[in-house]
């Protein structure tokens, strides 16, 4: 696919195949949400492009996440604790990529909308934490464990606290997670959202 495919409005023909490629989606996922033996469901798209055209029109990734929805969130309502898990990339279109995704779901009606920074292998330096309610934070565990840096968490932490939004700091991780802890600068912070903490 050419690097300046999606940095022009999409053709007639590209519509087509990306309309025929939605209702596929939305005839086949029930399959697998209804299938007992299924508790989790991987969707990749390793050639998502940018997320969009250049006047909006959603590509690939936009589209799956709209279906995986459903109309007023009716597929959501039907997964009964089943998990959809996404995994999009493209080799040219990375930052437009994680853009189009991030904006689509803050304008989703989900009940806590939230960051999941684990695990964290660099500074994620300004967040556009706009419409997100939560931010998970964690170091990478295992044998092969990639480091954290405490600056990395702690300015998580401050942008989470200027904005007002629940920090849970889950972990330091390494290679032995258990004796590096979960204490930020001598103190645990596992903060959640209100609507959580009234569920348990």
């Amino acid at each position: 696919m050419a690097d300046n495919f999606h940095n022009k409005p999409f053709d007639e023909a590209t519509k087509l195949k990306l309309e025929i490629f939605g209702e596929c989606f939305r005839e086949w996922l029930p399959v697998f949400i209804f299938n007992p033996t299924i508790s989790k469901i991987f969707i990749y798209d390793f050639f998502a492009g940018s997320g969009q055209d250049s006047v909006g029109y959603p590509g690939s990734p936009l589209i799956l996440l709209h279906e995986a929805k459903g109309e007023n969130c009716s597929v959501c309502k039907s997964l009964n604790g089943k998990e959809i898990i996404f995994a999009f990339n493209d080799k040219n279109k990375s930052l437009e990529l994680e853009t189009s995704v991030k904006e689509y779901l803050r304008e989703t009606n989900a009940a806590i909308k939230f960051l999941s920074c684990e695990p964290l292998i660099s500074d994620l330096e300004n967040i556009n934490l706009h419409k997100i309610n939560w931010v998970i934070v964690g170091g990478e565990s295992g044998p092969n464990a990639r480091p954290i840096k405490e600056d990395w968490v702690i300015n998580i932490y401050q942008q989470c606290k200027h904005a007002d939004i629940p920090f849970f700091f889950k972990q330091w991780g390494g290679v032995n997670k258990k004796k590096n802890g979960k204490k930020l600068k001598g103190e645990i912070f596992q903060e959640m959202p209100e609507i959580i903490e009234n569920w348990i």
